[in-house]
């Protein structure tokens, strides 16, 4: 049962057992049909909303200390490292995709969620775009993601697929930012 599965991760990273929860998120990630799972401010609500469980162990991974990060990128950096390697001759956005599901917090993870934004970028499929280069810019490793070209390219993402509204907020929040440049 995957929700048991994610609550015992949950009640690993509590109990500071973050390599064991390491694992157990992992093997969440590594399924091929993970489903989904309660969200957690599912209490007290007449209804009941669902997270995708990918994007739920996804979350937990990045909340973790940044050592315990590390030493997830030494374990399974190398596995999505080759990965990413093999999806990007082969062109096909699928397996980019599924790295960026399974890996997204390895540098090789953010590697391929870059391909995928610019993938959709250049295909026209600006929405797309617009949400993967979000991604970009909020992972906790993006670093050097997040220059101008990137924020340039997520802005004209918006306008393209006409989110004018989160265009003229981008633009807003990182006023100072771009006047710098």
């Amino acid at each position: 049962n995957t929700t048991a599965l994610l609550a015992e991760a949950k009640a690993m990273i509590v109990r500071q057992q973050f390599s064991e929860a390491v694992d157990e998120l992992q093997s969440l990630l590594d399924l091929k049909r993970p489903g989904f799972v309660p969200a957690a401010n599912n209490a007290g609500s007449g209804s009941k909303t669902y997270h995708d469980l990918q994007h739920e162990a996804n979350r937990l991974l990045a909340a973790m200390p940044r050592p315990h990060l590390d030493r997830y990128e030494v374990q399974f950096g190398p596995i999505a490292r080759r990965e990413f390697n093999t999806a990007r001759m082969s062109g096909k956005s699928a397996q980019l995709r599924e790295i960026v599901l399974r890996f997204l917090n390895t540098i090789a993870g953010l590697d391929a969620l870059r391909e995928l934004a610019a993938y959709h970028f250049v295909r026209g499929r600006f929405s797309l775009a617009a949400s993967a280069y979000r991604q970009v810019i909020a992972h906790p490793r993006s670093g050097s993601a997040r220059r101008p070209t990137t924020f340039a390219k997520l802005l004209i993402a918006l306008l393209r697929s006409g989110q004018l509204k989160r265009a003229a907020k981008l633009l807003t929040v990182h006023r100072n930012r771009l006047n710098a440049l």
